[in-house]
């Protein structure tokens, strides 16, 4: 029994920006024509930001970089293109300073995301950010922020992910006495007269061990959309160590255009770019969820951006 495999060409589906143009790759398309314009388009962004106070300069400095047009680090590669600039790309102007600033206690969270129990750290290490952000909307119920961004510093990358250990040395004692195994066996055996404050604490460990999930998910209820970005996506010069400084230059510019969809969102009734179907019956999504359906969603409309 033989096999004989056999190549298909499957043509790079096309996108549509501002005044009806079609080009397949967003990097031609963005900065010819810009993207497709709603009638609540333009204007300026209103951000909100949490962060340490060196995230807010750090936030403030990258902010400002990417108002500006950036030259392509090698002239003679393709993968390498010009970027005239946020507001020139888009059309609408993302301001260096936020419109409300929330400060998180750098010393606190420090201790947070060292605390021995993980589940303990990273709900602690959430609830300095969320709690901000939540206790904003309810005493500003007439503040309007398009997007939260999260600024946290690497650190919180490096202890708040699902595999993340800390060492023995730097541990911090738990503040909860409670644990994974008695969180368990009080939802499994819930009694009449259980304590509140027990099943609180308990709760911690339903959320998942993942500080940028756990955010998001925890601020579903306020109805709050939110971008974690990490210090040193922003500012990658002030972190001269190798390990410290996660994105080289074409990488950091990957990382930004993850934002930018969500950025435009929020000001437009459209995205930035939409897909033009060749074959209705599928649409394959080049982003980073690399979906297929048969009814494109709005990530997969602007999967072409992620591509600078």
């Amino acid at each position: 029994m033989s096999f004989e495999p056999h190549l298909i060409d499957i043509a790079e589906p096309e996108l549509l920006f501002g005044y009806g143009q079609r080009m397949e790759h967003p990097k031609d398309g963005l900065p010819l024509y810009g993207p497709i314009r709603a009638s609540g388009g333009g204007g300026k962004l209103r951000i909100g930001v949490v962060s340490t106070v060196a995230g807010l300069k750090r936030y403030s400095s990258g902010v400002e970089k990417l108002s500006k047009p950036i030259a392509p680090k090698l002239t003679d590669n393709p993968n390498h293109t010009f970027f005239p600039g946020f507001e020139a790309v888009f059309g609408v102007e993302w301001p260096s300073k936020p419109e409300t600033w929330l400060q998180v206690d750098e010393e606190e969270l420090r201790r947070a995301i060292r605390i021995e129990d993980r589940h303990q750290a990273i709900h602690k290490a959430v609830s300095l950010y969320s709690d901000a952000i939540s206790n904003h909307l309810r005493q500003e119920s007439e503040s309007t922020i398009d997007l939260w961004m999260a600024v946290v510093p690497e650190e919180v990358h490096k202890y708040c992910r699902p595999q993340s250990k800390v060492g023995r040395s730097e541990r911090e004692d738990s503040d909860i006495l409670m644990n994974k195994k008695a969180a368990t066996r009080l939802f499994r055996e819930r009694g009449l007269f259980d304590d509140g404050e027990e099943l609180r604490s308990a709760e911690i460990y339903l959320y998942e061990l993942d500080f940028h999930n756990q955010l998001k998910a925890r601020l579903l209820e306020d109805k709050a959309a939110v971008q974690v970005l990490r210090e040193t996506t922003l500012a990658p010069e002030d972190f001269k160590k190798p390990m410290a400084c996660h994105c080289a230059d074409s990488k950091t510019r990957q990382r930004w255009l993850g934002i930018w969809p969500q950025l435009a969102f929020s000001r437009q009734a459209e995205s930035p770019g939409n897909w033009v179907h060749r074959d209705p019956e599928c649409v394959t999504s080049a982003s980073s969820s690399r979906r297929t359906s048969r009814r494109p969603s709005r990530a997969t409309r602007v999967a072409g951006l992620r591509c600078f």
